[in-house]
């Protein structure tokens, strides 16, 4: 789980890209929190420890290619550094077919990204693989 300091609580998406045979989807959910700090007594009485917090700046684009809108994430992470992150929040048949389409949206965009990674940023940060 991920707790952001703006109230907001979504489990972490290991993996947002279908096809992969390392990584199978995962469904994220997100939720405002009124009182975080009642959030928190309530993880730490079901047992639940912290294990990482993460400090994280994001900026956001929506853009709309031949339809299907895509938010850009780009992350700044405090002792990680810099990553984008893409989110199709269009209509699909499909979780394969909004896989084709967000592929489709990085390919025409044609900027040089690196090396897909399918971790968690708290993963990262603890060095774990999955």
């Amino acid at each position: 789980m991920q707790f952001s300091a703006d109230t907001a609580l979504d489990a972490t998406r290991p993996c947002k890209t279908a096809g992969q045979a390392d990584c199978a989807l995962a469904d994220e959910y997100e939720t405002t929190v009124s009182d975080p700090v009642a959030v928190r007594h309530i993880l730490t009485a079901l047992d639940f420890t912290e294990l990482a917090t993460v400090d994280k700046h994001r900026e956001e684009y929506v853009f709309v290619n031949g339809g299907a809108p895509v938010i850009v994430a780009i992350d700044t992470i405090d002792s990680l550094g810099a990553f984008v992150e893409f989110e199709f929040t269009g209509e699909a048949s499909s979780p394969d077919d909004a896989a084709a389409q967000l592929d489709a949206f990085i390919t025409d965009i044609d900027m040089g990204l690196g090396e897909r990674i399918n971790r968690g940023y708290p993963h990262m940060m603890l060095g774990r693989e999955h």
